[in-house]
């Protein structure tokens, strides 16, 4: 997806690619990646919209790491202000 800018887009909805994701060979790394790029997609105050048909347990971790990422960015974009 590098054709597209940092922070192109203010909402990404996801119905159900995680899901797949996590269904194949390397999941777990696979669906981290993912993360990373939908959050690279968006600017600080931007939306990630997941519909998922897994539970909170098997899903949460990916979007408490993430979110970690989503403050750094915040920080940062604040702090060049």
């Amino acid at each position: 997806m590098s054709e597209f800018h940092h922070s192109e887009f203010n909402v990404v909805i996801d119905k159900g690619t995680l899901d797949s994701i996590l269904c194949g060979d390397n999941s777990v790394p696979n669906a981290e990646k993912m993360m990373q790029e939908i959050y690279r997609l968006l600017p600080s105050k931007g939306v990630y919209i997941c519909v998922t048909y897994g539970d909170e347990e098997h899903r949460s971790s990916f979007f408490v790491n993430i979110y970690i990422i989503y403050l750094e960015k915040s920080r940062l974009e604040h702090e060049i202000r």
